[in-house]
């Protein structure tokens, strides 16, 4: 088994466009994001191994976009809230290389 963990820092840029009952609606913006997480690989064969989980925690300092939807049409709202996600992934890993 190879357990892993990392940490990765770097900017996200959100874009939205779209049509309202008010007209057209566009706004976009770039912003800090970071992850951290880990993953447990099991080696099954030297160039390949299983993904038993890989966990990560992802959040994005930026305001984010919603479509609110109404009877008359709709609007995007602006939240000043940064985005929190959690992401959990499973799979193969092929390798080459290397003894």
């Amino acid at each position: 088994m190879t357990p892993w963990t990392y940490a990765l820092f770097g900017a996200t840029h959100l874009r939205v466009q779209g049509r309202h009952f008010l007209g057209e609606c566009r706004d976009s913006r770039t912003a800090f994001a970071w992850a951290l997480g880990g993953d447990l690989d099991v080696n099954a064969h030297k160039n390949l191994a299983l993904r038993a989980i890989q966990a990560d925690y992802v959040r994005v300092n930026a305001s984010a976009f919603q479509f609110v939807s109404g009877h008359t049409g709709g609007y995007y709202l602006i939240s000043n809230q940064p985005s929190n996600n959690l992401r959990l992934s499973f799979g193969v890993v092929l390798t080459w290389g290397g003894g």
